[in-house]
């Protein structure tokens, strides 16, 4: 996933993709190479593919609050809303057991 990110940070989106998506053919249970594919591919905008990877990336976990954001953003961009809510109720069923308890 180094290089991916690297290329990332110097631009090369295309290339970051190709390497992300080797990364997911090599171990399709990681989720990190989902996750930087996902992020290529709604950068280039693919945002059905993307949110494909997003699907994946959540599925496998662990999942950071990105993930669902992202993804959600790349359902809207397909014209899929209703995945997009879902995306965003079950970040927000996640944040509510992760957060403290609330003082009296």
């Amino acid at each position: 996933m180094v290089i991916g990110e690297d290329r990332l940070k110097r631009g090369q989106i295309d290339k970051a993709s190709e390497t992300f998506l080797r990364a997911t053919n090599l171990r399709p249970e990681r989720a990190a190479g989902w996750r930087g594919l996902g992020f290529c591919l709604l950068k280039l905008g693919r945002p059905l593919p993307s949110l494909q990877a997003y699907v994946k990336t959540v599925g496998i976990g662990p999942t950071q609050a990105a993930d669902y954001l992202y993804g959600t953003l790349a359902a809207l961009a397909a014209g899929e809303p209703e995945i997009a809510l879902t995306l965003l109720d079950t970040l927000d069923h996640a944040h509510r057991d992760m957060a403290p308890p609330q003082r009296q």
